[in-house]
């Protein structure tokens, strides 16, 4: 049974490097499936969901609400709002404290009071990109403490195979197909500091996000990187994943 963090990290990467790596099965193919199939993992690789022993408590928490009164957690409050302008999309913003709801996080690893590891994942035909905002606001909001490292494991499928730049009208291969995604990766994580206000944790915590395109005999990886503050294409598993596998 892994129970350090360390030990609960380099399991948490691993399960996320599976995830990042599954097949393209078309239309049947929804987020369930995936937080089924990283559950099942995260339990055998790890032993985290121990029900059967009073003495052993669990540290897999599916579904780990950020704010529970019955069970004393009071992390991050969210609240959404309507959008402003023709497509009223609504958004999702951290408020004070009483004033909204839990947020919930897919996969809560560690103490369920105080868990160290949180897991969001979507898996959706295209980018959507105001789930995968909200998903990160909650993971590098300041105000759910616990938390040291966090994952952001995004699946975006591809049906009629991965698109390359090709060249705009001015020619610029710059303003093609990888480069829109790459923007859009960028302002994700860019509007979820903005609607922190104040909020945003600390460099302390660790930041593993990531997204992988998957069509049917192809993919292709993004990793964030911290150094450059940017989403970064690669061909293969981002380092820090393929090293989790490989030992």
């Amino acid at each position: 049974m892994c129970d350090s963090y360390q030990e609960l990290l380099q399991c948490s990467l691993g399960v996320t490097a599976e995830a990042l790596s599954i097949a393209n099965l078309g239309k049947m193919l929804n987020e369930r499936y995936l937080h089924h199939h990283m559950s099942h993992q995260l339990q055998e690789q790890c032993g985290l969901l121990e029900l059967h022993n009073p003495g052993i408590r669990p540290l897999l928490h599916p579904e780990w609400p950020t704010w529970k009164k019955s069970t004393g957690l009071e992390y991050g409050q969210y609240q959404r709002r309507s959008g402003e302008g023709e497509l009223k999309t609504k958004k999702t913003f951290p408020v004070k404290k009483e004033k909204g709801g839990a947020g919930f996080i897919d996969f809560a690893l560690g103490d369920y009071a105080c868990p160290t590891i949180a897991i969001e994942v979507t898996t959706k035909f295209g980018w959507c990109h105001e789930e995968v905002i909200y998903d990160m606001m909650k993971l590098i909001d300041g105000r759910n403490s616990s938390f040291k490292a966090v994952i952001s494991c995004n699946i975006i499928l591809r049906e009629n195979g991965l698109a390359e730049n090709g060249l705009a009208e001015n020619g610029l291969a710059e303003n093609g197909y990888k480069t829109r995604l790459r923007l859009r990766m960028n302002q994700a994580l860019a509007k979820a500091r903005d609607r922190l206000w104040g909020y945003l944790c600390n460099d302390g915590r660790k930041i593993f996000f990531f997204a992988s395109e998957i069509a049917s005999d192809s993919r292709r990886y993004w990793f964030y990187e911290s150094h450059s503050d940017e989403f970064i294409e690669s061909e293969q598993l981002p380092p820090i994943l393929s090293d989790t596998i490989n030992n």
